[in-house]
């Protein structure tokens, strides 16, 4: 009996994908990560100590998270979104890398299955890859991660949905559609220049991160707010 289900447990093994790696160069509208309940086109790119990360709103406004390659020091520019034209927050930390974590002490990645999901607009997702995320960290926070993917033929790894919720009841849904990898990475790099307006001597809109991020990246303020509520209990 004992052999038997070792031999099961073998091959649901044998079966399981192999684990990817999400796209670090991509272009999507999405909802859920930047500015609470509004849509707009995202671009990230992330490669070795280089970051960029931004959510164009049109009319609205943007806000371009960058850290150019070679340079240590990282930006937040908020395009018409705090007021002014353009505003910076100084120093700020690297953007999240999206991607699977490595198991560790800490962190236990999974294949949860192929599953049928929606992405943005409620659009319809058949058999979606399922790969499940959990992380301790510190003050016994655990925040998990359920990333819904597919790979196409060339090897893109298309992301669907990002659902992310935590110990302390901190939680949402990260909805993209018309997800594209990009592939010529000095064009998709041009996504993320500084424009004129946010050079020079502007205003530095700093006074107040958690209010930020609150407005402008639901995803770090809801991190923040369970790493704080952690720490209380």
């Amino acid at each position: 009996m004992v052999r038997t289900v070792a031999a099961l447990v073998a091959v649901a093994a044998a079966q399981d994908p192999e684990r990817p790696h999400l796209s670090q160069a991509w272009s999507a509208m999405s909802v859920g990560d930047g500015m609470p309940g509004v849509v707009g086109q995202e671009h990230y790119l992330f490669a070795g100590n280089e970051a960029h990360h931004m959510w164009d709103y049109g009319a609205q406004g943007a806000k371009l998270w960058t850290c150019p390659k070679g340079n240590p020091s990282c930006k937040a520019y908020y395009i018409k979104l705090n007021g002014p034209n353009c505003c910076v927050c100084d120093q700020v930390d690297k953007p999240k890398q999206w991607d699977l974590q490595k198991d560790g002490l800490f962190t236990h990645t999974k294949f949860a299955g192929f599953e049928d999901t929606t992405e943005l607009n409620d659009n319809p997702v058949k058999g979606a890859e399922h790969w499940a995320e959990s992380s301790v960290l510190p003050k016994v926070l655990t925040v998990t991660y359920e990333y819904f993917l597919h790979r196409e033929a060339n090897g893109d790894v298309i992301s669907h949905r990002i659902d992310f919720n935590t110990s302390v009841a901190q939680e949402g849904s990260i909805l993209y559609g018309n997800f594209e990898v990009a592939h010529d990475i000095d064009a998709h790099r041009a996504k993320f220049a500084v424009p004129d307006q946010c050079t020079g001597n502007i205003l530095n809109c700093c006074d107040s991160q958690d209010e930020l991020d609150q407005k402008y990246d639901f995803h770090s303020f809801a991190l923040r707010q369970a790493q704080k509520a952690a720490v209380s209990v």
